[in-house]
């Protein structure tokens, strides 16, 4: 993340920045623990809108939403692809409550597996899985069971 430059000054003997001491002055005493400070309009000037956040999880959706609303989507039901930066539906886009859309996510996927490493480890285990006994003796057991199903066609036709 971006290291912003805050403007503070001496208050209450310590160095604070300056849209932490309005927001104390704001609401009349200290603010709690854990509590951030958000600039609206993400200013960095003594004069901005600040809203008061009880967390940092909270002052990081309020960051996601306002990008959102900037890309020109829906806050409520829009999110960003973090890939192809796209504006997509929650429902319709996105898997779980992963940031990359269906289709990054479906590309980093191939991508991941055309690695050599992955192919190599994909063939290693494909191999023991066939060589091993619980295999073989499932393969047998099902190609028992397909040839007693098995009939001549000329028994179907009637001939």
């Amino acid at each position: 993340m971006k290291s912003k430059k805050y403007p503070s000054r001496p208050y209450r003997g310590r160095q604070e920045r300056v849209h932490r001491i309005r927001a104390e002055v704001a609401i009349g005493r200290r603010l709690p623990d854990g509590c951030e400070v958000h600039h609206v309009d993400e200013s960095l000037s003594d004069d901005c809108r600040l809203v008061i956040c009880q967390s940092r999880s909270y002052h990081r959706l309020l960051h996601v939403r306002t990008r959102v609303l900037k890309a020109g989507g829906n806050p409520n039901t829009d999110r960003i692809c973090c890939e192809c930066k796209r504006v997509l539906l929650v429902a319709s886009g996105f898997y779980g409550d992963g940031n990359q859309c269906r289709d990054c996510t479906r590309k980093r996927q191939q991508e991941h597996l055309r690695r050599p490493d992955i192919q190599k480890r994909r063939r290693d285990y494909e191999r023991k899985r066939a060589a091993s006994p619980e295999r073989q003796r499932y393969m047998a057991r099902l190609m028992a069971r397909l040839s007693t199903q098995a009939r001549p066609i000329a028994d179907e036709e009637g001939n």
